[in-house]
């Protein structure tokens, strides 16, 4: 089937619960980024299927995921973020030009992908074991903002947020009030936390 028919189910951002070609592998030269440290999974997928046209799948669940590590590399602090978010940013730029259909069907239910890495960045300044301080905070991600205007402001109107949710933090990224940002981000991890030690119980 062509891969965008089924853009909702095949979750392309992860590798898990999927089966690969091992010559397409080998043929391609695709492989996990060493120096990626989140976001690994969805470099990998994305450069395998940008060798493929068609994938397939099947309908039985038999891949269950809970995601109750509170210490998951996924919720620390990642080190120089901004160097893998473009990069990733790139390959998924050469991923819908090369998939026109599947880019269509993704923005009917998702933001912007820059958009959605500006907010990855920020959120990462609130992770755990992050060693910054307020003023240090401010500075870098005055310094992100500045570089990558293109990201946080969406043009295209097919990109705009579709859920209150990402609303919200539109509204507040594209302010450019990096107080205000801050304090966003920064209640959102920590409401983050409450939720996800209730969860836990």
């Amino acid at each position: 089937m062509k891969i965008a028919q089924y853009e909702k189910l095949l979750i392309l951002q992860l590798s898990l619960a999927k089966l690969f070609l091992r010559e397409k592998i080998i043929e391609n030269k695709i492989y996990f980024p060493l120096d990626m440290h989140l976001g690994e999974d969805l470099y990998f997928t994305y450069s395998y299927l940008n060798t493929v046209e068609r994938v397939g799948f099947i309908s039985t669940s038999a891949y269950i995921l809970e995601n109750i590590n509170d210490e998951s590399l996924s919720k620390k602090y990642i080190n120089n973020l901004e160097s893998s978010l473009v990069e990733q940013g790139n390959l998924k730029e050469v991923f819908e030009e090369r998939h026109p259909k599947y880019t269509e069907e993704y923005y009917r239910t998702h933001v912007d992908f820059n958009f959605y890495q500006t907010t990855l960045f920020i959120s990462n300044l609130y992770k755990l074991g992050v060693d910054k301080n307020y003023i240090q905070k401010r500075k870098e991600l005055r310094n992100f903002l500045d570089r990558h205007k293109k990201w946080w402001k969406i043009i295209r109107p097919e990109r705009y947020p579709k859920n209150i949710k990402d609303r919200v933090m539109y509204k507040i990224i594209s302010s450019n009030n990096i107080t205000l940002i801050l304090a966003f981000f920064m209640f959102k991890e920590q409401l983050r936390r409450i939720k996800f030690s209730f969860g836990k119980k």
